[in-house]
């Protein structure tokens, strides 16, 4: 099944953007405090970017920049983004890392999810950005963690990346539960929002 296909209207999209301000509103203090020192970062030189293969195939894949902060320090933003279904989900930011530690980050990051391959800061901001856009069009709670991550990639310019992000596969959601994920009661809420066509329930069983 090839990746690509499912398509959010406009309405989705604009529907989209009033639950990011909901969101928002409803953020923890502690997460507004890293929304706070990201959105300082933010206006830093990007050092680097980075994410795995595994999206070009409909996987989910981690996305991650890094800036250079100045004496030797960097921030770094990262996050999982499913475009096949779920969206963005986990997401990390840390504010003060040597050049040594965002190494060690980067190799954590592979050893889950494959080969971090160095890339342009704008599929990286895409990649987040349309993941985010993906889990809130489907009416699915954004994780408080992902705030500083935008904040933090906010000064990246997404559209500068002309090539497409590929959203489910086939034309349609493919849903593939997590350990912690109840796989019947999220398909019905998806299907809710797509209709019982529009998404398929893929047991981790089913790919092995």
């Amino acid at each position: 099944m090839e990746p690509g296909g499912f398509v959010l209207t406009a309405v989705m999209r604009k529907e989209a953007g009033a639950r990011m301000a909901k969101s928002r509103q409803r953020m923890s203090s502690g997460s507004k405090r890293q929304c706070a020192k990201m959105a300082k970062l933010s206006r830093y030189k990007v050092h680097s970017a980075y994410t795995n293969a595994l999206w070009r195939g409909g996987h989910p894949a981690i996305a991650a920049l890094v800036l250079e902060t100045g004496s030797g320090r960097y921030a770094l933003a990262h996050a999982l983004v499913d475009l096949a279904c779920l969206g963005a989900k986990d997401a990390y930011t840390f504010t003060s890392l040597t050049a040594d530690e965002v190494a060690k980050h980067l190799e954590f990051m592979a050893a889950s999810a494959g080969e971090m391959e160095p890339t342009s800061p704008a599929l990286t901001a895409a990649l987040i950005q349309e993941g985010v856009v993906l889990r809130l069009a489907l009416g699915l709670p954004l994780h408080d963690d992902l705030h500083p991550v935008l904040a933090l990639i906010r000064g990246v310019d997404h559209s500068a990346y002309v090539g497409e992000v590929p959203m489910g596969m086939g034309g349609k959601l493919v849903l593939v539960p997590g350990p912690n994920d109840d796989g019947p009661k999220l398909l019905e809420k998806l299907q809710a929002v797509v209709g019982v066509d529009g998404v398929d329930l893929v047991e981790v069983d089913d790919q092995v």
